[in-house]
């Protein structure tokens, strides 16, 4: 190394950091040494690295990602970049269960983002995504709103309760990348779905080794794209096994009463036969499962239930559910680390990605 007498200590740093750099001696993406390392290689002290690291960074040849580090900045688009990430999610809510698992993906963004030094930016706008339903109207405002938002951020992340319907119009104006979050799409975009099809595939695959021979799928008839994935995925299967199924029909939007009614009336019309319940969220599988006991059905024996999602309601109550579970957070970082790559010009902008993430079966005493 040489060191040039008349530049400032931490210049001779800056040139010769990016130096290696800019000739490949340090590839796009590398994590550079410590601040510690570096202190003790160039003989200089910690203040003097860190004012060399900032002055990389400002010009845009380094990038620090928070307590992870500094990196070399990944095919040199760093210094054009905001450092911004718009999210045009649903806030975050205190409320519902089903509203934390939601809360529990922004977790994950939010921790990601953290890491990697981004600052996430929420329109007002996103209020609007506290219904479940949105009108087309609603959904072009948010989209309009997306569209504006390109000029001070470097990506998007976009609520699954935005349809594929209503952002198909507005891809040729997405100049940025963007994420759909907790669902799949059919358009050239990346999204971070939950394994809807996978895991239905896993769970019925497993079960169907325990000797049940009616398989009931628990609809809650919401037509939201993860339950209907599900039930797709749930019929393929049947279909492919020649196994007998059925169905307990609207177990979100029916009284308790009727669902109790319905359920008798399925216990009585397949009375000696073992029957498995798959709910497609653990929170309806609470309920099938309190009805059911309500029955003095055997758990296991006469009858047995799964559901999915892990949100933490599985053991709250006996008996314990057996479900698929997954990380609400680890769905966010899925979706950061998508964004980021694509920011990042690591993988293709415009094509379609629904790549899911690990997930895992949980047993409980349901089956």
């Amino acid at each position: 190394m040489v060191i040039m007498k008349n530049k400032l200590l931490y210049q001779n740093v800056f040139d010769t950091i990016s130096g290696e750099i800019g000739t490949g001696k340090i590839a796009p993406g590398e994590k550079l040494p410590s601040v510690r390392e570096l202190s003790h290689r160039f003989h200089v002290s910690h203040i003097t690295i860190m004012r060399a690291c900032r002055e990389l960074a400002s010009a845009g040849i380094i990038v620090s990602r928070g307590t992870l580090g500094f990196f070399a900045a990944e095919h040199g688009n760093y210094s054009s970049q905001t450092r911004k990430i718009a999210i045009v999610l649903r806030p975050i809510q205190k409320s519902t269960l089903f509203e934390n698992y939601f809360n529990r993906i922004h977790g994950g963004i939010q921790s990601c983002a953290l890491q990697n030094d981004y600052t996430l930016i929420q329109p007002p706008e996103t209020r609007m995504l506290d219904r479940m339903l949105l009108t087309r109207e609603e959904e072009n405002q948010l989209l309009q709103k997306a569209v504006l938002l390109q000029q001070e951020a470097d990506g998007i992340f976009l609520d699954e309760r935005i349809s594929d319907a209503a952002i198909e119009p507005f891809l040729k104006d997405f100049i940025k990348p963007a994420v759909i979050v907790n669902r799949s799409t059919s358009l050239p975009l990346a999204a971070a779905p939950p394994p809807n099809r996978e895991g239905m595939h896993k769970l019925l695959a497993f079960t169907r080794r325990l000797g049940y021979d009616i398989w009931v799928y628990v609809s809650v008839n919401l037509l939201y794209r993860n339950e209907l994935e599900r039930k797709q995925a749930f019929d393929v299967f049947m279909e492919k096994e020649h196994l007998k199924n059925d169905v307990l029909d609207g177990c979100a939007v029916m009284p308790v009463e009727t669902i109790r009614e319905r359920l008798h009336l399925l216990l009585q019309k397949y009375k000696g036969k073992k029957m498995l319940f798959i709910a497609p969220s653990d929170y309806v599988g609470r309920t099938v499962a309190d009805l059911l006991a309500e029955e003095k059905t055997v758990f296991g024996r006469e009858v047995g239930i799964v559901s999915f999602e892990g949100l933490g309601i599985a053991k709250q109550t006996h008996p314990y559910l057996t479900t698929l579970s997954y990380s609400p957070e680890d769905l966010g970082r899925l979706a950061f680390q998508k964004l980021f790559c694509r920011i990042s010009d690591t993988r293709p902008r415009n094509v379609s990605d629904n790549e899911t993430l690990p997930f895992q079966i949980e047993m409980g005493e349901t089956i």
